[in-house]
C-alpha cells in the first residue's frame, strides 16, 4: 500500500504525517487534516500534535467514500485561519522524471482550494489533472463545485445564476441533481420552457427518484399552462397512481378532455 508523495520541490506542500484513515498537510501557511483511506497505520506524531498543528480538518459526511459521495462533509476551522491564501507552484524541472507525482499534485492541489473556497483556483487545478490523465476525478470534483455553488445561488434567490451554473456542473458530468436545480431555478425566472427541458432532464437522469412523481406533475402542469394539452396529458397520467398527487391528476386529466 503506497501513498504517493509530492515532488520534494513544491515548497509550498508538505505532508506531515498520516495514519488511522488521515493526513496531515501544509499547504502554503496552513494545515489541513484530511482523510486518507490508504493511511492504514499508525501516525507518527500524537494526536495532540495534530491538533495543535491543524488549521482546519475536514468532518466526513453520511455516505463518505460510496460513489457519488466521495467528497462528502464539510470543512472546520479550528483557528485563525484566511478565507483565502496564495500557494506558489514551482514549474518542474524535469517533466519525464515529474510527470505521475504533477498528476496527484493537481488534485490535491485543487481538493485544498475546493476546501478554502476558492473555486475558480480549484477548477483550474482540477483541469489541469483532467489534462494529466485524471479527466474522471477531476471532472466529478468540478462538477460537484459548481453544483454547490448552485445550489447556494438557489437557497440566496439567485435564480439566474443558479441556473447557469447548475447547467455548469453539468458539462462536467451527467448530474441529475444539476437538472433539478436549473429547472427549480428557470421555474423562479418565468422561464417555464427551460423549466420544462430541465425537469425532463432529471426525470430521465433520476426516474425512481423519491420526488419524481412531483416533478412529472409539476411539469405536465408547465405543459398545461404553455398550451400543449397532448404533453400535459402524457405527464398528468404518470402520477394518477401517486397517493398524494393521484386525485389532482385526475381532475386534470378530466378537465383537459
Amino acid at each position: 500500500m503506497t501513498i504517493e508523495y509530492p515532488a520534494s520541490w513544491w515548497k509550498d506542500y508538505e505532508l506531515i504525517d498520516a495514519g488511522r484513515g488521515e493526513k496531515l498537510e501544509r499547504f502554503g501557511k496552513y494545515v489541513l487534516r484530511r482523510p486518507e483511506p490508504k493511511a492504514l497505520w499508525d501516525p507518527s506524531l500524537p494526536e495532540s500534535e495534530w491538533k495543535r498543528l491543524s488549521h482546519v480538518v475536514f468532518r466526513p459526511g453520511a455516505g463518505f467514500g460510496k460513489a457519488g459521495k466521495e467528497d462528502s462533509g464539510t470543512w472546520e476551522k479550528l483557528r485563525g485561519i484566511d478565507d483565502q491564501w496564495s500557494i506558489s507552484y514551482n514549474g518542474r524541472q524535469d517533466p519525464d522524471t515529474h510527470a505521475a507525482s504533477d498528476l496527484h499534485i493537481a488534485l490535491r492541489l485543487g481538493q485544498a482550494l475546493s476546501g478554502a473556497g476558492k473555486v475558480d483556483e480549484a477548477v483550474a487545478a482540477f483541469e489541469t489533472a483532467a489534462k494529466n490523465g485524471q479527466e474522471e476525478m477531476a471532472n466529478k470534483q468540478i462538477s460537484n463545485l459548481y453544483l454547490k455553488k448552485a445550489v447556494a445561488a438557489l437557497k440566496g434567490g439567485k435564480y439566474a445564476d443558479a441556473a447557469s451554473t447548475a447547467l455548469k456542473a453539468t458539462e462536467y458530468e451527467e448530474n441529475a441533481q444539476a437538472y433539478l436545480i436549473a429547472g427549480q431555478a428557470s421555474q423562479k425566472l418565468g422561464k417555464n420552457n427551460d423549466a420544462i427541458s430541465n425537469f425532463e432532464k432529471y426525470l430521465a437522469a433520476a426516474p425512481t427518484a423519491k420526488n419524481a412523481n412531483a416533478i412529472a406533475f409539476t411539469v405536465a402542469a408547465l405543459y398545461q399552462k404553455a398550451g400543449n394539452k397532448a404533453k400535459a396529458v402524457e405527464f398528468y397520467k404518470k402520477v394518477v397512481n401517486d397517493p398524494q398527487l393521484g386525485a389532482q391528476a385526475k381532475q386534470q386529466l378530466d378537465a383537459l378532455k
